[in-house]
């Protein structure tokens, strides 16, 4: 709390003697602030004589203001006056000191003898100062002059403060003495209360012939109360622990050079109380802190707390290797799943990685041969993302099917064989048809005998790195003589079955193959048989 400001106390017996000295050297009752050339009469107008301080009762007129500081008379003859009656003492002035009857309700200014020169005051003539304790403040106050009779051999000088403003001499008389000076200069400091203060200072040169020079100036102090302070950390920034958000801690400090520490009064939006400690939502919350002192003087600072959410998590499957399922690809089924820092679940969105964002993939699409980047991110409720791709890459490793005739058998036609026709197809599961190559190919001539035809087929349309082998397979074709109609064996068939010599005819004995009857080389056969044993038996 501020201490009553100063209050102003009679002039001590010291300073009732200097400002009684300086106070007969000035009779006046009311002074202009800086008195110098040019004051008194109004410039353009009549100067009366002033008069000069001399042994006889009344002065002597002179048509001027003389500014020489004799202490004596000049001996050279006085300026007569002129021939029309003296003047009238003009309004305002006033007899010698010595017959002056003093009438506080209506006093007489003399007007005082002008200086060389002006007299020239130099110092802060409005000093403000900020209160740095209880007790106020020290305030320098300094000032000189120079100009005019201010080289005279003493010149004194004195300051005094006042809770009113300074006007006139007569009030020093009720001043607050602060120091007098055998000098041109003055310089104190005092400690002053929170306040305002009027303070004057009043310069003459000890001279008993120059009664009527002096120099008053009046200035102004003022002692702010100074404002209150408060401390407020930098921004802070915080990791949220829940959906709330989190505790934050945090030091605020409030002071006032006149009353001490402060409490101090934190506040979040919506004028809620927040101290240290206490959770924050997640985002930035701005809080601001204020103190007050004894004097209701309110001072505040803010920062903000800076609360954030960790990000969301997305788990997507390892990528896939699929063979393909047909000319479209092959379809998937995965699997991804999202969740915030809290647990709380969130639907993902899949997308894929070089598509367009309305290129949403879902479990099951079908995926084209080759490779496939998906892209699948969540959002959280605090603008949280995150995101995870897999790749699914879909091949074609399984060959065309060929379709292959079953062997074929068939008659020579010619010394050189037959020539043969058939058909020979392949089918990819994903081209589709695709070319068989036979070798020999269809339509070739095949020799006497049993030859085999070797078949492929590849899937030229898909990418190498992507292909499957060929495939191959084969089938026979035998070639074999052709007989005569009718004729098998060299017995001729009769209309019933039998042969001329009454018996079944062979070929009828034999399998429908095509080949020549094994009668006649059976019947030789036993005969050389009959006609070896016959041969045996006589040797014996």
């Amino acid at each position: 709390m501020l201490p009553p400001s100063r209050r102003i106390r009679r002039s001590s017996a010291l300073a009732a003697a200097a400002l009684a000295l300086l106070a007969s050297l000035s009779p006046t009752t009311a002074l202009a602030e800086d008195i110098g050339p040019g004051s008194g009469p109004a410039a353009g107008s009549e100067v009366e004589p002033t008069p000069t301080p001399t042994p006889e009762p009344t002065p002597t007129p002179t048509p001027e203001p003389t500014p020489d500081p004799t202490p004596e008379p000049s001996p050279e003859p006085a300026p007569t006056p002129t021939q029309e009656p003296a003047p009238a003492p003009a309004e305002g002035d006033a007899p010698p000191p010595a017959s002056t009857t003093e009438d506080e309700s209506a006093p007489v200014v003399p007007t005082p003898q002008q200086a060389p020169g002006p007299v020239v005051v130099s110092g802060d003539d409005s000093i403000v100062v900020e209160a740095t304790s209880a007790a106020g403040a020290d305030v320098p106050i300094q000032f000189s002059i120079s100009g005019g009779w201010t080289d005279s051999p003493v010149v004194v000088g004195a300051c005094a403060l006042s809770d009113e403003p300074v006007d006139s001499v007569w009030d020093f008389l009720d001043l607050d003495f602060l120091g007098y000076t055998f000098g041109t200069s003055f310089s104190t400091v005092e400690e002053l209360a929170v306040g305002t203060y009027y303070g004057g200072c009043m310069w003459a040169p000890f001279s008993l012939a120059n009664l009527f020079q002096y120099k008053f100036h009046s200035f102004t102090i003022e002692v702010k109360d100074p404002l209150p302070t408060v401390t407020v950390p930098a921004d802070l920034n915080a990791v949220a622990v829940d959906a709330d958000g989190a505790p934050v801690d945090f030091s605020v400090t409030g002071n006032d050079v006149i009353d001490g520490d402060l409490p101090v009064t934190c506040l979040k939006p919506g004028d809620v109380p927040v101290v240290s400690g206490d959770v924050l939502a997640i985002g930035t919350t701005t809080v601001t802190c204020s103190v007050v002192n004894s004097r209701d003087v309110e001072a505040s600072d803010s920062f903000d707390v800076t609360v954030t959410a960790p990000q969301p998590t997305v788990s997507v499957p390892a990528d896939a290797l699929l063979e393909a399922t047909g000319p479209a690809g092959a379809a998937l089924d995965f699997t991804v799943t999202g969740a915030d820092f809290t647990g709380a679940a969130l639907t993902p969105t899949c997308r894929l990685t070089d598509g367009a964002p309305e290129d949403v993939v879902v479990t099951g699409a079908t995926f084209p041969l080759g490779s496939t980047s998906v892209t699948c991110s969540v959002e959280d409720a605090w603008a949280g993302t995150a995101d995870a791709a897999f790749v699914v890459e879909v091949v074609d490793t399984t060959g065309p099917v060929l379709d292959l005739p079953d062997d074929i058998t068939v008659e020579a036609t010619g010394p050189s064989g037959a020539a043969v026709e058939f058909v020979a197809t392949a089918t990819d599961l994903v081209v589709g048809p695709v070319p068989v190559t036979c070798t020999p190919a269809s339509g070739s001539v095949f020799a006497l005998g049993v030859t085999e035809v070797s078949c492929s087929a590849t899937d030229e349309q898909a990418p190498i790195l992507l292909r499957a082998p060929a495939v191959s397979d084969s089938f026979t074709v035998t070639v074999v003589e052709a007989d005569e109609p009718g004729n098998v064996g060299g017995d001729t068939d009769t209309d019933d079955g039998t042969s001329d010599d009454g018996e079944v005819a062979a070929a009828e004995a034999l399998p429908e193959t095509g080949a020549p009857s094994l009668a006649l080389p059976a019947l030789l056969a036993g005969l050389l048989l009959l006609a070896g044993a016959a041969l045996v038996r006589r040797r014996a």
